[in-house]
Order: C-alpha cells, then structure tokens, then sequence
C-alpha cells in the first residue's frame, strides 16, 4: 500500500536488514509474502525459507536451531504461494552457488559458512 501512495510502483521488495533472534517477537507485520534468512554466527549456517506468517519462523528447525539473527524480505502481496515458492528456491540455488552446501552443489566459496537447507534444486 506505502508503495502505491508513494507513487514507486506495485512489484517492490521490501527489505530488512539483520536483527538479533530476540527481536522476531515483535515483526508485527501481517505481511502475507516474505522470503526469511536465519543465520547462526556460531556454527556459521545460513537458512532460507518463505512463509505467509512469522509463526513458521518460530517454528524449531532441525537444519539450523541455534540461530540467532533474521532477517526478512517482502514480497508484492499480490505474489502467489507458488511464486513464493519458485522465488524462495531461486535464492536457495543461487546461494548454493557461492556456499558449501548439502547436496554437493558445485559452488564458489566466498565465506565460511554453509547454506543449512537440505532441499536444493540441482
């Protein structure tokens, strides 16, 4: 809605930038579109997932538990789940391509850490 009454057209993202695992407890957004990025500075893992809602978030997830940043990125409203869906294994893949990996994806290290999810598209 910010985007149409500032004139910036109807297909913007909306980004965040990282904030601490404490902090997702007050994302008040009902924002039903959003790619997620969980990062654990510890064992140097990053997760990506998408959602229609920060309860999936809250959610345990066996790839990476002791996350401890987030951030989010907003999708037009308009984007279906299965958009969502081919968006969030877009960056999957891409990501895939420049971090160690799970399945072995041939990739260009530029970091230590690992991309934690398990299903990637080969």
């Amino acid at each position: 809605m910010e985007n149409r009454l500032l004139d910036k057209g109807e297909f913007k993202f909306i980004k965040q930038d990282w904030r601490p695992r404490e902090e997702l407890k007050l994302q008040l957004s009902d924002h039903p579109n959003f790619i997620y990025y969980l990062i654990d500075t510890i064992n140097k893992l990053l997760y990506i997932g998408e959602s229609e809602t920060i309860k999936r978030i809250l959610q345990p997830r066996s790839e990476i538990p002791e996350w401890d940043f987030f951030r989010l990125d907003f999708l037009p409203v308009w984007i279906s789940r299965n958009q969502r869906l081919e968006i969030e294994r877009l960056m999957i893949r891409s990501f895939a391509a420049i971090l160690s990996n799970y399945k072995n994806v041939k990739y260009i290290s530029i970091s230590e850490f690992k991309l934690a999810n398990k299903k990637i598209d080969l």
